[in-house]
């Protein structure tokens, strides 16, 4: 079934795309209406000790918790490593991210998902995203079906990154 008629197909979608747009807005709005009233702001990306980090890791949901922990255990090692989450899939905060991650020398992307015989969804936003940087791109994918991802799991990204080329998809945690 469509949503709509052929003839107005078109129409239908640009007007979800201005609505995907204008969402952007709304959310930042939001989130500093949240903040006004409960003193923590949510924006549509959050950057975690990434001013002066030179690998700078990227994830979203509930490993982002874990990755901060990874990062502070890092961080204690000497290695410079920041985390960006990014809250919103839809509509992907792009030029956020990329503000943030213009300074990296390695990005790697986990991802709790993968499209299969492709890569991580959010892996092929942040490439799209950074395209034309010339900052070595790792897409990560960790943690499917539930499975937890800890901080050593993290802490191996960082390393694979360290010791390897870029690649586009690098499984974490896979049993033998």
């Amino acid at each position: 079934r469509q949503l709509t008629s052929p003839e107005h197909y078109y129409e239908f979608s640009y007007k979800i795309q201005m609505a995907h747009q204008k969402a952007k807005e709304v959310i930042t709005e939001v989130g500093k209406e949240f903040g006004r009233t409960f003193g923590r702001e949510y924006g549509l990306t959050e950057s975690y000790r990434c001013d002066d980090a030179e690998i700078v890791l990227v994830t979203y949901g509930t490993i982002a918790g874990t990755a901060k922990d990874a990062v502070d255990r890092m961080r204690e090692k000497g290695i410079d490593v920041g985390l960006l989450k990014i809250r919103y899939f839809r509509p992907f905060p792009e030029e956020e991210a990329c503000q943030i991650l213009k300074h990296a020398k390695k990005i790697g992307v986990i991802d709790r998902a993968v499209s299969f015989g492709h890569e991580g969804p959010f892996f092929s936003e942040i490439k799209a995203a950074m395209y034309g940087s010339n900052i070595p791109l790792y897409g990560f994918v960790a943690g499917l079906g539930g499975r937890d991802v800890s901080i050593a799991d993290i802490e191996s990204v960082v390393n694979y990154m360290g010791n390897n080329e870029s690649s586009n998809l690098i499984w974490i945690g896979v049993k033998k």
